[in-house]
């Protein structure tokens, strides 16, 4: 985003800002004013061809990758019949929201490269490209919240967890997305437009894009931007932050409750196991009814945790990713909610922060459906059997189509059953 208030003081920019001159219009040259230099530092786009072509080069990639990526995934979790769970009806609305931004994308590159100076495209992609990207983040970043409270409950309240339904959970992730909407993509769309810029004026819009915020609109944004940002970006980071190394610790204490429990009631090697059980029932410890509840064995506690490490593994995953991807770009609105670019060197800073910004944003959208099949194996069985089943070649290691392998399998199987 363009800078919007400077740092000498916001009051005072909003005081001086004055109506853009309407003398200014598009039969300025825009072949020769977009990647070329002129006396007034303003009149100069803060990039080059370079940049431009770097910036194309990773970010249509992965706009792709991130588009094929997460429809798999949302596709793999809503056909398989053993993914049915909460976690991964959240994983599929976290699909969703990576899937607009990666095909809304291409907007926000244009923005700020070939259509710095001239917006070219429809009046309504220029509110898109902002409207969808603060709708998205609002959407994912409540939902990441949303994961790791509902993975506490499961882990530190597993009975109080089995009582959430997934209808109860569906109208959680629908009731996030009307919110986000009218909070998030409603004020965008109607605050951002494409307006010509008069490059000339002291205007605090002097610097920015042509899709950028309306003028008019400035001190109501400012005001917004001070409340929503803290409800829907900076309280959920925090939270998630302070969640994650809440639950690892959840997590060691129930394992050395458990040691402590085994090493005082060990497991019987020569004993009947029901003899065992009921002279245990006479005891009246925590630990041992602990023990009795969850049907301890070397196989149950083996299966458990392996199932909390896997838990835990994804959600520092997905939140890794998040940080990753947000932490940039939330740190460029701040510098650019508080630095006034007022010269050439800080408007090509500024533009070099969205950009890397932006890049690590797209890549946490991409590393996303990665990191869930690397945690789950059945979502990663699933996700390779969809993958099998879509690849035009079906043929076998052997050169056989699946149907002849399956026949002569069974064959063989009938031949060594006669001998």
């Amino acid at each position: 985003m363009d800078g919007l208030i400077s740092s000498n003081g916001s009051r005072h920019i909003l005081e001086s800002a004055t109506p853009i001159n309407s003398s200014y219009t598009d039969s300025t040259d825009r072949s020769t004013n977009a990647f070329t230099t002129t006396g007034n530092p303003n009149l100069e786009p803060p990039f080059t061809y370079g940049a431009v072509v770097f910036s194309a080069v990773m970010l249509i990639p992965m706009a792709v990758f991130g588009l094929v990526a997460n429809l798999i995934t949302m596709i793999v979790i809503s056909k398989s019949k053993t993914l049915k769970s909460i976690f991964n009806h959240l994983l599929i609305s976290l699909c969703i929201s990576d899937m607009l931004s990666a095909a809304f994308s291409i907007l926000p590159l244009y923005r700020q490269t070939w259509g710095f100076d001239y917006w070219a495209w429809p009046k309504f992609l220029c509110k898109a490209s902002f409207a969808v990207d603060a709708w998205t983040t609002y959407v994912t970043t409540i939902h990441i919240l949303l994961f790791a409270i509902f993975r506490l409950l499961s882990i530190q309240w597993p009975i109080a967890f089995k009582k959430v339904s997934l209808l109860q959970v569906r109208l959680i992730i629908v009731c996030v997305w009307l919110v986000a909407f009218g909070c998030g993509f409603m004020p965008y769309a109607i605050m951002f437009e494409d307006i010509v810029r008069n490059r000339n004026s002291n205007t605090p819009d002097a610097a920015w894009s042509h899709c950028s915020l309306n003028p008019a609109w400035l001190m109501q944004f400012v005001a917004y931007y001070q409340v929503a940002a803290p409800i829907f970006i900076f309280f959920p980071m925090a939270a998630i932050v302070v969640l994650c190394p809440v639950i690892g610790i959840v997590i060691k204490r129930r394992r050395m409750k458990y040691r402590a429990a085994r090493l005082r009631f060990p497991w019987p090697r020569k004993r009947r196991r029901k003899d065992y059980l009921s002279e245990l029932r006479s005891h009246d410890n925590s630990a041992f009814r602990t023990i009795l509840a969850q049907n301890e064995s070397k196989e149950v506690e083996s299966r458990r945790r392996r199932k909390e490490r896997n838990a835990f593994l994804q959600l520092g995953f997905i939140t890794g990713s998040f940080l990753m991807g947000y932490i940039p770009n939330t740190a460029h609105v701040v510098y650019t909610t508080n630095v006034a670019p007022e010269s050439m060197a800080m408007r090509v800073l500024e533009w070099n922060l969205f950009m890397v910004g932006y890049i690590f944003l797209r890549l946490s959208e991409c590393l996303n459906p990665i990191f869930y099949n690397l945690v789950s194996s059945k979502m990663r069985a699933e996700t390779f059997s969809f993958l099998g089943r879509c690849l035009p070649c079906k043929c076998s290691p052997t050169g056989q189509s699946p149907q002849q392998s399956n026949q002569s399998s069974s064959a063989q199987q009938t031949a060594n059953a006669s001998l």
